[in-house]
């Protein structure tokens, strides 16, 4: 499936010029992961979803996810980006913020091809509003004394669950069950906690040298593991309500090797 991704990648950045040349730069510098798309595709196979229309979702999230991470460098002014000049460093804030909307038109362009779009693509700007408010209260953070755990997790849930739980909506959309698309939805916002949390703890000196405020700065690597393994709990309770499903064992197999 992920060769079936990077090639639908590959296809959506076919094209010359400034935009789509940092386009292609964003998406390479995070290639490596690719673990939005690596769940939804678990979430894909536990409900015998047919593997082209996953692929198309993966690559909507994977755009917007890319398109996140464009937005975020020139929020941040960040230099670099897994080891590679930032896009905004590169080409400049304006074609860096064109490009990000590229991506995101794009993803939205593929996920309305997709049969009865309609709730996949209300379900998807929701993720989009929530992702901002998230970002913006995160800039607002940097200037107060004070901050509690609820709120950085609600920052955290905002700006990285809310992808993971639109994979797990997207999927329950495709296959035509809203129930199911609501509690795959509540795994993916555990599961991107724990992510979150897990990358915040490996890089906590950067976030100290710019400023940002996360959980393991505000509140210690212990704190932080014990909201992890909390999540990790309560992520596996809701996991194990498909145990009846007949590729459930593959399903929390995968899950833990993502993000356990």
């Amino acid at each position: 499936m992920l060769d079936n991704l990077n090639t639908m990648l590959s296809d959506q950045l076919n094209g010359s010029g400034l935009l789509i040349e940092a386009e292609r730069h964003i998406i390479k510098s995070d290639e490596a992961k690719l673990i939005r798309p690596k769940f939804l595709f678990a979430c894909g196979k536990l409900l015998n979803v047919p593997e082209n229309k996953l692929t198309k979702l993966a690559c909507a999230v994977e755009l917007i996810h890319s398109a996140s991470l464009l937005h975020d460098d020139i929020v941040d002014q960040a230099k670099t980006r897994r080891l590679l000049q930032s896009v905004n460093s590169k080409f400049g804030d304006s074609i860096a913020v064109l490009a990000g909307d590229q991506l995101l038109a794009r993803a939205l362009l593929i996920i309305s091809d997709i049969e009865n779009p309609q709730k996949s693509i209300k379900a998807t700007a929701k993720a989009l509003l929530v992702m901002s408010d998230a970002v913006s209260l995160e800039i607002y953070n940097k200037d107060q004394e004070l901050i509690n755990l609820e709120q950085l997790l609600s920052i955290i849930d905002g700006k990285t669950g809310e992808l993971f739980s639109l994979c797990g909506k997207l999927v329950g959309f495709a296959a035509d069950n809203d129930t199911v698309a609501e509690r795959l939805g509540n795994i993916g916002i555990l599961l991107g906690r724990i992510f979150q949390m897990k990358d915040d703890i490996k890089d906590i000196n950067e976030d100290k040298y710019s400023g940002i405020k996360t959980l393991p700065i505000e509140f210690g690597t212990k704190i932080t593991e014990k909201e992890i393994d909390k999540s990790y709990y309560n992520a596996h309770k809701l996991i194990k309500s498909f145990s009846n499903y007949e590729n459930f064992s593959e399903f929390s197999r995968t899950i833990d090797d993502l993000f356990m």
